[in-house]
């Protein structure tokens, strides 16, 4: 029986032999060192909410797949004659770039839905917020009319020249795949507060940061909240402050919201996270006499992305806003102007230098 290969280096990829065994089990091994579930992280015991949205994992590619090398059968999938194994290598592959997540809403009810949400892309200059990032395969197509989905074809004899092709496509293509959005993760704090307070021109008259302050004092506490859907899964703050006119009555008013979240590393590898800094709802900047602020005293930048910490199993990361006020340090709106607060975070994780097969 051949020796398992542990590393992309164990074999000679510039000189393939098509009729070694060992370079189809690199390319499993390879992909399912890169199958990963990422399961929701658990809620604090002091959470007092329902953690009413779960993961479970698509069992297809554990039970499909060849994981268990040390059984004659599985080997014979990657038979020298045919492609066969070919055809389970494609399965694979395509799996780890499909489905990743099926979320089952109010536990124990049966209502579930399943995301299609594609789990890698191919850099971190690439990534758009709440866009699919998909992995682009159209790199692998054409030498030879060799596409790493459409060869060998099933059941048909092994071609020396173009398997090595295919073999060598397949591994780039694998290669690529190292970056993840981080998702499953638990609000550590929710806060949401609003106000409004009439300025009357005649008596009394609020002053806005008052009115921030009424808003403050009125917060709806849902920290350790609930866990929450994996596409809208982020970080954020947010605030919207509008003074009244100077003449007549007329409201000051306030809103406010700022979202935390924690994710614990329940994967078996280390990650390298990253911070992609974004405007949340995404407003206009400058737009008339309303004035956009968008750091909110948090030091990240809008369009930054920003490498945090390498996150080893077990270990926690979060918390970004744990020390932001929502009242701004800053000169409020003149009268009859608006000012908004907007940044938002969300994670992403390089696991590329971690595995064994390494990009």
């Amino acid at each position: 029986m051949e020796i398992m290969p542990t590393s992309w280096d164990d074999l000679d990829w510039d000189d393939i032999n098509p009729w070694d065994r060992r370079y189809y089990l690199s390319l499993n091994a390879a992909m399912m060192e890169r199958y990963y579930i990422m399961w929701l992280t658990p809620p604090l015991i002091t959470n007092t909410y329902n953690t009413n949205t779960y993961c479970n994992r698509n069992p297809d590619v554990i039970t499909n797949g060849i994981r268990n090398y040390c059984l004659r059968r599985y080997f014979d999938f990657y038979s020298y004659h045919n492609s066969e194994g070919c055809k389970i290598l494609i399965y694979l592959f395509q799996k780890l770039l499909g489905q990743y997540y099926y979320h089952n809403l109010w536990y124990g009810s049966g209502v579930s839905t399943a995301d299609y949400k594609y789990g890698y892309f191919p850099d971190l200059d690439n990534y758009k917020v709440r866009s699919s990032n998909h992995f682009d395969i159209s790199d692998f197509y054409g030498e030879d009319f060799i596409d790493i989905f459409k060869y060998p074809h099933d059941g048909s004899n092994i071609d020396s020249d173009r398997t090595k092709i295919w073999l060598k496509k397949m591994k780039e293509a694998i290669q690529k795949l190292r970056y993840v959005e981080i998702n499953g993760c638990n609000f550590y704090t929710w806060l949401f507060g609003s106000a409004s307070e009439y300025n009357y021109a005649y008596g009394e008259s609020h002053t806005l940061a008052e009115v921030a302050a009424l808003a403050e004092a009125d917060i709806t506490d849902k920290a350790d909240a609930e866990s929450h859907w994996f596409n809208d899964d982020s970080a954020f703050i947010s605030a919207r402050y509008k003074a009244a006119a100077d003449t007549g009555p007329s409201l000051h008013s306030v809103s406010f919201e700022k979202r935390d979240i924690r994710w614990k590393n329940r994967l078996q590898f280390p990650v390298d996270v990253y911070a992609v800094i974004y405007d949340y709802k995404n407003p206009l900047n400058e737009l008339g006499t309303n004035k956009i602020y968008h750091d909110y005293g948090t030091g990240f930048v809008n369009g930054e992305i920003r490498f945090l910490q390498t996150v080893q199993p077990g270990d926690e990361i979060g918390h970004f806003f744990d020390e932001i006020s929502m009242i701004p340090d800053v000169a409020m709106p003149a009268p009859n102007q608006e000012m908004y607060y907007s940044i938002g975070i969300k994670l992403l994780a390089d696991a590329g230098d971690y595995f064994n097969f390494k990009s």
